[in-house]
């Protein structure tokens, strides 16, 4: 899957990974052929620059597939701000691939 890989490249290059959260048209099975794989990785390494943090998630998406559209959310942020609407959406909407419930092969 994708999203294993992603996870596994974030976790080599060395950014901890709390939640990976499948969203958008995906996780509502509405998604096309040139959808693009909408995820939210929460990490306790992130809520200092989100630029940064961003461009850091895609240069390694972007080694993983094109399609992927990361977006880096801090642990604080996704318990906090969930009146912010995409916060809303992922934590209403996702699919929660990885967190704290959910063990998975690839979480090593």
């Amino acid at each position: 899957m994708i999203i294993e890989k992603f996870v596994k490249r974030l976790r080599e290059e060395g950014i901890s990974v709390d939640r990976a959260i499948l969203y958008g048209s995906y996780a509502a099975e509405k998604a096309r052929r040139d959808s693009d794989i909408d995820v939210a990785i929460v990490s306790k390494d992130f809520g200092k620059d989100r630029v940064e943090e961003g461009m850091a998630l895609y240069r390694i998406a972007g080694k993983v597939d094109t399609r992927l559209e990361p977006v880096p959310i801090s642990i604080e942020a996704y318990e906090y701000d969930t009146w912010l609407p995409l916060i809303y959406e992922i934590k209403t909407k996702g699919l929660e691939l990885i967190g704290p419930q959910i063990s998975a092969d690839f979480n090593r």
